[in-house]
């Protein structure tokens, strides 16, 4: 998959900073209660906030036509 097309929770799982496993149990609560999976895992105590709005915005920069790529932002992280 390419880097722009990954999914908040995708992302904090190639970060290592929540397992394969605990995305798939936040994913079991979205679907019963609709709330972002980056609210649930916070709520579960998995990532904190700060976690949460930085991936967020990793995100955005990725998805934005400016060129950056994965590999170029590795030093911010």
């Amino acid at each position: 998959m390419d880097d722009r097309q990954k999914r908040f929770g995708e992302w904090l799982v190639e970060l290592r900073l929540i397992s394969a496993k605990q995305l798939e149990q936040a994913l079991a609560v979205q679907k019963t209660d609709g709330s972002y999976i980056g609210d649930i895992l916070v709520r579960q105590t998995l990532i904190t906030p700060e976690i949460r709005n930085s991936v967020l915005a990793l995100q955005k920069v990725l998805n934005s036509p400016s060129g950056f790529t994965p590999s170029s932002l590795v030093h911010l992280i």
